[in-house]
């Protein structure tokens, strides 16, 4: 498993670290399924009837749909119920960090009738050993850790002294003002704008975006810089 191509471990590395920093684990549920999660204390985020519910306090439900993904505090430990909402196979994957890896439990091509259910628990910090359907129980068909830790220096890896150059000029150095990230989709008619304000002066070098249409080929929205004065 640790020799995944690199573009593919970079990708899980920055995976991995937007869950480290929200200190959660994610849920990945491929369909014809719907999931549920229920804390100690007996609040649910997932689907129920197709409804997304989200009861769980820093739970985010990033996707519904033909994929499901869910990020779930990862102190946390939950009773998960997966019901079939049609004939098929269902995927389930559960990843965690663990210091500078990523532990990846995964349920793969589990055949489903309309109707039926699987039950599991998640443990505090994401482990997960088997699923239950009925009297029968079904181990992981994955369950590893992907040493990351290789990717974690590559942003820092220039020394500092190296922003001076050797006339004495101060070479500038690139730095990440803002950032609104998910792991999940993103669709349209968002509740309001993203707005931010700078709080000195910056030369801004790139703006990227992350959106999509559904492919219908409308006149996307804007980005603006402006100017104090309203300009």
């Amino acid at each position: 498993m640790n020799a995944l191509v690199p573009s593919l471990k970079k990708g899980l590395y920055e995976m991995a670290e937007v869950l480290r920093k929200a200190n959660a684990i994610m849920a990945v549920l491929r369909c014809p399924a719907d999931a549920v999660f229920t804390d100690v204390q007996g609040r649910q985020t997932g689907i129920v009837d197709g409804q997304i519910i989200n009861e769980i306090p820093g739970a985010e439900v990033l996707a519904d749909g033909e994929v499901e993904i869910y990020m779930l505090p990862a102190e946390g430990s939950y009773s998960l119920s997966i019901d079939a909402t049609d004939q098929g196979m269902v995927d389930l994957d559960v990843i965690r960090t663990e210091d500078e890896s990523a532990g990846i439990t995964s349920f793969q091509n589990m055949a489903v009738q309309t109707g039926a259910q699987m039950t599991g628990t998640i443990q505090a910090g994401g482990e997960i050993s088997n699923l239950q359907s009925g009297s029968e129980s079904i181990p992981s068909s994955l369950d590893t850790t992907v040493e990351l830790s290789g990717f974690a220096g590559e942003a820092s890896d220039k020394d500092p002294a190296e922003g001076s150059t050797s006339g004495g000029e101060v070479e500038a150095q690139e730095e990440l003002i803002m950032e609104v990230n998910t792991l999940g989709g993103v669709g349209n008619a968002p509740t309001s704008p993203v707005q931010f304000t700078l709080d000195r002066p910056y030369t801004i070098t790139r703006i990227r975006t992350y959106h999509w249409n559904y492919g219908s080929g409308q006149t996307p929205g804007t980005i603006a810089i402006q100017m104090p004065i309203g300009w």
